[in-house]
Protein backbone atom coordinates (compact mmCIF):
# COMPACT_ATOMS: atom_id res chain seq x y z
CA UNK A 1 0.00 0.00 0.00
CA UNK A 2 1.44 3.59 -0.96
CA UNK A 3 1.24 5.81 1.41
CA UNK A 4 1.60 9.75 0.54
CA UNK A 5 2.00 13.06 3.40
CA UNK A 6 0.10 15.82 2.14
CA UNK A 7 1.63 19.47 4.00
CA UNK A 8 2.13 21.96 1.36
CA UNK A 9 -0.65 24.80 0.70
CA UNK A 10 -0.66 23.53 -2.82
CA UNK A 11 -0.82 19.86 -2.36
CA UNK A 12 -3.85 20.49 0.20
CA UNK A 13 -5.05 22.53 -2.21
CA UNK A 14 -5.04 19.71 -5.06
CA UNK A 15 -6.32 17.80 -2.26
CA UNK A 16 -9.48 19.43 -1.99
CA UNK A 17 -9.90 20.22 -5.85
CA UNK A 18 -9.39 16.64 -7.22
CA UNK A 19 -10.55 13.95 -4.47
CA UNK A 20 -12.65 16.36 -1.59
CA UNK A 21 -14.56 18.44 -4.45
CA UNK A 22 -17.64 16.31 -2.53
CA UNK A 23 -17.10 17.49 0.99
CA UNK A 24 -18.27 20.94 1.14
CA UNK A 25 -17.34 21.70 4.32
CA UNK A 26 -14.19 20.88 5.26
CA UNK A 27 -12.38 21.18 8.77
CA UNK A 28 -9.50 23.14 8.51
CA UNK A 29 -6.45 20.94 8.02
CA UNK A 30 -2.55 21.19 8.10
CA UNK A 31 -1.28 17.31 6.91
CA UNK A 32 -3.20 14.78 5.24
CA UNK A 33 -2.30 11.56 4.73
CA UNK A 34 -3.42 9.58 1.49
CA UNK A 35 -3.26 6.13 1.22
CA UNK A 36 -3.85 3.72 -1.54
CA UNK A 37 -2.63 5.25 -5.25
CA UNK A 38 -3.12 9.21 -5.42
CA UNK A 39 -5.11 9.28 -8.23
CA UNK A 40 -7.60 6.28 -6.69
CA UNK A 41 -7.63 6.49 -2.77
CA UNK A 42 -8.70 4.05 -0.07
CA UNK A 43 -9.01 6.52 2.63
CA UNK A 44 -7.36 9.97 3.49
CA UNK A 45 -7.35 11.13 6.96
CA UNK A 46 -6.83 14.43 7.88
CA UNK A 47 -5.45 16.28 10.66
CA UNK A 48 -5.61 19.62 12.23
CA UNK A 49 -1.99 20.38 12.96
CA UNK A 50 1.29 18.52 11.92
CA UNK A 51 0.89 16.04 14.80
CA UNK A 52 -0.65 12.84 14.06
CA UNK A 53 -2.25 13.13 17.30
CA UNK A 54 -4.25 15.33 16.42
CA UNK A 55 -6.72 13.68 13.38
CA UNK A 56 -9.34 16.30 12.48
CA UNK A 57 -10.97 13.33 10.27
CA UNK A 58 -10.67 10.34 8.12
CA UNK A 59 -12.48 9.76 4.84
CA UNK A 60 -13.20 6.73 2.80
CA UNK A 61 -14.35 6.97 -0.51
CA UNK A 62 -17.89 5.37 -1.69
CA UNK A 63 -18.14 2.22 -4.11
CA UNK A 64 -17.61 4.45 -6.88
CA UNK A 65 -14.55 6.10 -5.77
CA UNK A 66 -16.39 9.69 -4.18
CA UNK A 67 -15.34 10.96 -0.98
CA UNK A 68 -17.95 12.12 1.23
CA UNK A 69 -17.90 14.05 5.01
CA UNK A 70 -19.81 10.91 6.72
CA UNK A 71 -19.65 13.17 9.90
CA UNK A 72 -22.73 15.81 11.71
CA UNK A 73 -19.87 18.01 12.93
CA UNK A 74 -19.06 18.72 9.10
Amino acid sequence: MTVAIISAPEDREWLQDVHLVTCKRLPPFALAIVNGNEDWPTSIVLYETDHVNSVTMELRPDANGIFHCATDRY
